[in-house]
């Protein structure tokens, strides 16, 4: 979930940090490769989440384990950019850029944490509907496509019905 997070994170968070502080040629690269990898990912994990409602299974992302994972690395990816260009750590450290990016993280994180959990609720009301179409299944002991159920039959055929009256029995 991280790459898909800090892929997510660092276009929307250059974007709306380029209006605080003009961004300097050569200090951001292009993040499509990464995004050719974290996009199915993402798609992986989210569908993992489903998987995981289904199951009765508590999915495996946390909302403060993914912000500072994403943090961490926007971070550290921001420093070597500038450090490429030739930017010094104290001035890219010093930038409103790199602090808005790293909200932008945050809120990033948040949203993911947010849809994972969403996918995981709709995952359990799916299983939670399936458990009570095939509970009511059970509960018919006549199917409408193939009859009455086989396994009940042979209990009633196979059942003496010799012996003392109900009334009678010892039990």
């Amino acid at each position: 979930m991280v790459p898909g997070g800090l892929t997510a994170g660092h276009l929307i968070g250059a974007g709306v940090a380029g209006r605080f502080d003009p961004v300097r040629p050569g200090s951001h690269w292009d993040l499509s490769p990464l995004a050719v990898v974290a996009v199915p990912i993402t798609l992986a994990v989210l569908a993992g989440a489903f998987v995981a409602g289904l199951r009765g299974e508590l999915a495996a992302v946390r909302f403060s384990a993914l912000a500072l994972q994403q943090i961490a690395l926007y971070v550290g990816l921001e420093l070597v950019e500038h450090l490429a260009s030739g930017i010094g750590p104290a001035d890219a450290l010093a930038e409103r850029s790199l602090l808005v990016g790293a909200l932008t993280q945050v809120v990033v994180a948040g949203g993911l944490a947010l849809l994972i959990g969403a996918l995981q609720r709709v995952g359990r009301a799916v299983a939670g509907d399936l458990a009570s179409s095939l509970a009511y299944q059970a509960r018919r002991p006549w199917s409408v496509t193939s009859g009455p159920d086989p396994r009940k039959l042979s209990v009633v055929l196979c059942t003496p019905h010799r012996g003392p009256p109900a009334r009678l029995r010892l039990a």
